[in-house]
């Protein structure tokens, strides 16, 4: 899949994010609703069945993208986040992170895309 301008300029950011911290991060995009600040701690996520629908169970972290080359765009409300690595997500470029972090607000045009 070809990288978009705007997915390049993720890539980036975290990098240069990546830079100011040595704590052994894992980092990613999570896209969620609007208005969440900088540190916000997001919960774990919800495990989804085969029929898309939540199970009632939590995964042991947060879902988000780590792979911007191959994980799914979900939306316009794009997060910065860092967190521990727990496990792959089922879904390609998914991760699962513990304590996972706001560390910056992107302003996102991207809208439902996938690679």
């Amino acid at each position: 899949m070809k990288m978009t301008a705007e997915r390049i300029s993720i890539a980036s950011r975290i990098e240069a994010l990546r830079g100011d911290y040595n704590w052994g991060l894992t980092w990613g995009v999570r896209y969620d609703l609007p208005g969440l600040p900088v540190g916000h701690i997001f919960p774990p996520s919800q495990v989804y069945g085969e029929d898309q629908l939540p199970t009632g169970e939590l995964l042991p972290g947060t879902s988000v993208v780590d792979d911007l080359l191959v994980g799914l765009v979900y939306g316009e409300n794009c997060y910065i986040v860092a967190g521990y690595f727990v496990e792959a997500g089922n879904d390609s470029g998914e991760a699962v992170l513990s304590e996972c972090e706001v560390m910056e607000v992107w302003a996102s045009t991207l809208r439902a895309e996938t690679p």
